[in-house]
Parts: C-alpha cells; structure tokens; sequence
C-alpha cells in the first residue's frame, strides 16, 4: 500500500478535519523547502475517533496561499492528496462533487513535494 492509499484508508479525504498549525521550514542544509502540518482528523479506522496527526511535506516545489477570509482554510471541509509523476499534490480548496474529491484549478491553498510522511502524535 503506498502512502496516499494508507491516508485515504485511514483519514478518508480529512472530512471536518482542523488545521491546528501549519509551519514552514527552509533546511539550508539541503536547501529544500518543508512544511509541518499538524491537523486534527477522524480515523476511519479506528472507530471514527478524531486523532492528532504530524504531516510532512518534504522537498516542497510550490505553495499557494491566497489570504482571505475563508474558514476553510482552518476547517477544509476535505483534502485532496493526489500524485502527479513525481510529486505529490495535497490540494486543501478541492472540488467536491457528492462523495468524489478532485483538484481544484482555482485552489486557494495547494502545496507540491517531493514527498509525504504523516505519523500519529496523540
């Protein structure tokens, strides 16, 4: 199972998920660009229990961010996270049609890296 299928599995698509910090980090060792995002999100497989959850987002390519007034950019009513060749996709403004979530063209917070970790922190 790959990573993006082990986070559907577990966290479906962060439905009524919180964003409870999101920190941008540069690593002027590798110069790569990093962002830590803490997110309180329902398990769907553990008995729908909200839990607390680390995301890294490692060696990011692109970040958009557009300031305004939108709740949801603290409480996104989903998360889209998808894999595009060789990077991944995590799209916090998706569509949502009925149960199916896409990318959203005109996204207002989407973020691309190289790579997704997420562990567990409660």
């Amino acid at each position: 199972m790959n990573i993006i299928e082990e986070i559907i599995s577990k966290f479906q698509h962060f439905n009524d998920s919180i964003i409870l910090s999101f920190n941008y980090k540069y690593d002027l060792e590798k110069s790569k660009k990093n962002i830590e995002i803490i997110l309180k999100c329902m398990n769907f497989q553990n008995n729908y229990i909200f839990e607390t959850i680390q995301i890294e987002l490692e060696d990011v390519k692109y970040l958009k961010i557009l300031d305004t007034d939108k709740l949801n950019y603290l409480v996104p009513t989903s998360i889209c996270v998808t894999k595009n060749k060789e990077e991944y996709v995590i799209d916090f403004d998706p569509i949502n049609y009925d149960q199916e979530i896409q990318l959203n063209p005109k996204s207002e917070f989407l973020v691309k890296c190289t790579t997704i970790n997420y562990r567990n922190i409660n």
